[in-house]
């Protein structure tokens, strides 16, 4: 379930006792995976999807990264029921000067 948040039992091969033990389980263990691409091409005026969260239940995720080590950005900040998008904006990049 760490490993693979959005993993169920197949209900087909386990009996109800079961999988109710693993959902309630997993409703109670937050976790959440970033999938990510080995690498990203950022480039300005165009909005890039850069990583891909998939949750084991609905909770809040908070996604940030710095430039250049530092102040950190915040990039998702919102609940996640079960996959979400995180972007890339030019609003992120700093100013030139």
């Amino acid at each position: 379930m760490l490993q693979n948040p959005a993993f169920h039992l197949d209900t087909l091969r386990f009996p109800p006792a079961v999988t109710g033990v693993f959902e309630a389980l997993r409703r109670q263990t937050y976790t959440v995976r970033a999938e990510t691409p080995p690498t990203a091409d950022i480039r300005l005026g165009q909005p890039r999807v850069i990583a891909s969260l998939v949750a084991s239940t609905p909770h809040r995720v908070k996604a940030s990264m710095s430039l250049d080590g530092g102040a950190n950005r915040t990039l998702f900040d919102e609940s996640v029921t079960d996959t979400a998008a995180v972007s890339w904006t030019d609003a992120w990049v700093r100013a030139p000067g």
